[in-house]
């Protein structure tokens, strides 16, 4: 079983596990097989036919093997012609745009090609979903004419084909973002196709082994040696079909060519640096940082809680006001955490996340490198916290400590965040300031997924950039004048209204132009889902002032925009709730997570967590926590429920593609990080 535990059940891809051999069934019948000793041999097997005779009661094995080699050669046969088809595609777009001045499909591509449906309107939808088909009508005119097709659109079109297709003011602009999404979908198909690679090399040595097995455990010896084991099989022409294989490694061999070609003047080693997955080298100091920090962090909170069950909160300066720092940084920090435990669980999945939120597939950060930051950021919050709590109480054997002043430590954890923010990780750092710039542009633009979700994340960080305006406020006015004490927060209370609002103000916002784009009426019904929010804000200021009155209509608010947001969760993001699944009801019929249990966990633990707010009504709550404390935990929670919705969501969209936001629906799952000369090593 060590190619099962070590190769196989590793190899497996969540979305394509349907289609792999079930290896274990198979090697479970071969078990019940019954041996076939030298004497009766000559009554079963039939030498001069390679065949089984068949008068002899059919194996039970064999016939499931049948099965299953036919399930492996539609699969393997519909999804290579089918990435044939777009590689077609992406190669006339290079060349209609002058990437490349012509290409000539090899002898075997070329007589698949000619076996391919490629109807007239099939291609031409297809054609318009790839690079390039994000341009204005006139130019999508002249390369279904490149086709040799016909258009129905006039020459005074002037709308986009694709409605939530970015432009750029300048030629050249459109041009390099075309040729640079041209780029991308070159990356992802060859790691599309190096995965098909992978499945079907995984499977075949499979064949081969059960086959090797079912030889040796019931035909105890006697089959010939010099006679291929395949010839067992009555449908042996399928058996580990080599001309697919060559197929494959064909179709991924011109696509490595034309990329070189066409982005890198023919250059194959630079081409092949860029799409060979390049696997991060220092996980392994990663991983080292992330246990050595998390310890030391570990140790100095301890100290933390010490040192709050020993002195009073007034014994340190401007307590509240200087915690709204560490909060601020914290709940970032958590966030991290979080993104990490995301990123975690859709690579062991093997969920696409890198194709679905449109990032670098060579730049992105993997897991380790996440929790590695997110550990030495703890650390430097903590040391910091303490820092500030032994330089305000003056700790004795700490005398350079409390040296300091005390709004150097928190003014410090300030600096250590930005100057982090603007060196390290400098592509990531564009990723996310192209998608902010994206979320504020919206009405004009239009919006991609990847905007969507960042806007999402935003809506529950709204405590955070409340207090991200308090904290610029308080550092550099408040902290340094004893007479300005106060001044701060009496500014916030005018605007944390406003602020709280951006969020849902952005993502209301990117429903109606998504409407606007697509005239599809359930984004108004999104958009209400945000526009209610309106009301829980308005109702929680106003409540500072008219209470009684003010207190029921928020609490009426809330409550409908917490059930409105619910139960948009379970059944649009995460399309949950559907009555006609068998065996899963209230699921959905395409699952990647294995457990049906963590999906109805998540539809309980998303409604609780959902009515944290319920925790500020609680007299006796507010008397035992401060609010203060008691805010910052519905600000946790919040951060948690949202990054359990990430995981749901982000599954639902590379399965479903609800919004129709890419535009390929082709599912596939993330490339793997096993090379495929393991199958070698057992």
């Amino acid at each position: 079983m060590r190619f099962y535990e070590h190769v196989f059940k590793p190899s497996i891809k969540s979305l394509w596990r349907p289609y792999y051999l079930k290896y274990q069934t198979l090697v479970n019948l071969i078990d019940k097989e019954p041996t076939i000793d030298a004497d009766t041999f000559d009554e079963v097997y039939v030498p001069e036919a390679g065949l089984i005779n068949s008068s002899f009661p059919r194996s039970k094995f064999l016939e499931e093997l049948d099965r299953e080699i036919v399930k492996l050669d539609t699969f393997t046969n519909r999804e290579t012609k089918a990435l044939l088809l777009r590689f077609e595609l992406l190669v006339r777009s290079c060349v209609l745009r002058d990437v490349v001045k012509s290409y000539t499909f090899s002898e075997t591509l070329s007589s698949l090609l000619a076996d391919v449906n490629t109807e007239n309107d099939l291609l031409v939808t297809s054609y318009s979903n790839f690079p390039g088909s994000r341009t204005k009508v006139k130019k999508a005119r002249l390369e279904a004419e490149f086709l040799g097709y016909q258009s129905n659109h006039s020459d005074e079109e002037t709308q986009e084909i694709n409605p939530s297709a970015r432009y750029h003011d300048t030629e050249d602009e459109d041009k390099n973002r075309e040729l640079e999404q041209l780029r991308f979908e070159f990356l992802d198909l060859h790691r599309l196709m190096s995965d098909m690679e992978q499945f079907y090399i995984v499977n075949s040595e499979a064949i081969m082994r059960l086959l090797h097995k079912f030889n040796r455990t019931t035909l105890e010896g006697t089959y010939p040696k010099d006679r291929p084991l395949h010839q067992m099989l009555r449908n042996s022409d399928i058996v580990v079909e080599m001309q697919q294989h060559q197929i494959i490694t064909t179709l991924l061999r011109e696509i490595e060519r034309m990329f070189a070609l066409g982005f890198f003047n023919g250059d194959n080693d630079l081409a092949m640096q860029q799409l060979r997955s390049k696997l991060r080298l220092n996980i392994s100091r990663a991983i080292f940082i992330f246990g050595f920090a998390s310890g030391i962090s570990l140790g100095i909170m301890f100290f933390l809680v010490y040192v709050l069950a020993a002195y009073d909160f007034q014994s340190f300066p401007l307590f509240s006001s200087t915690i709204t720092v560490y909060r601020m940084t914290g709940l970032l920090i958590f966030m991290l955490w979080c993104w990490g435990v995301n990123i975690y669980i859709w690579t062991k999945t093997n969920i696409n996340y890198i194709f679905v939120l449109d990032l670098d597939p060579r730049g992105h950060i993997r897991f380790q490198h996440i929790f590695e930051a997110a550990s030495v950021f703890t650390l430097v919050w903590t040391l910091s916290l303490s820092g500030y709590f032994v330089s305000s109480i003056k700790l004795e054997g700490f005398a350079g400590i409390s040296a300091i002043p005390w709004q150097t430590y928190p003014l410090s954890l300030l600096a250590v965040f930005s100057l982090v923010f603007i060196i390290f990780q400098i592509r990531t750092r564009f990723w996310l300031i192209r998608t902010l710039r994206n979320v504020v542009i919206t009405p004009f633009l239009g919006s991609t997924f990847r905007d969507v979700f960042l806007a999402d994340q935003l809506v529950s960080m709204a405590i955070v950039l409340t207090d991200l305006e308090y904290v610029i406020c308080f550092m550099c006015w408040e902290a340094w004048t004893p007479a300005a004490i106060g001044q701060c927060k009496s500014t916030a209370t005018y605007l944390t209204p406003f602020i709280s609002a951006l969020p849902v103000t952005f993502r209301a916002v990117q429903c109606f132009r998504r409407y606007y784009d697509t005239k599809q009426k359930p984004n108004l019904v999104n958009a209400g889902k945000y526009c209610s929010t309106y009301l829980v804000i308005m109702f929680s200021t106003l409540r500072l002032e008219f209470t009684k009155v003010a207190l029921v209509l928020w609490i009426c608010s809330i409550t409908f925009t917490t059930l409105y947001a619910y139960c948009w969760d379970v059944r649009m993001d995460w399309g949950l709730m559907n009555k006609d699944v068998p065996g899963a009801p209230f699921l959905r019929k395409q699952r990647v997570y294995q457990h049906k249990w963590v999906y109805y966990f998540a539809i309980m633990i998303d409604l609780a967590l959902r009515c944290a707010w319920t925790l500020t009504l609680s007299r006796s709550m507010l008397e035992l926590i401060s609010p203060l404390t008691l805010s910052t935990t519905v600000a946790v929670l919040e951060i948690f429920r949202r990054s359990m919705w990430n995981v749901f969501r982000v599954e639902n969209e590379q399965l479903v593609n609800v919004d129709r936001y890419r535009d390929i629906n082709l599912i596939h799952a993330a490339p793997s990080s096993r090379p495929a000369s393991k199958i070698e090593q057992i």
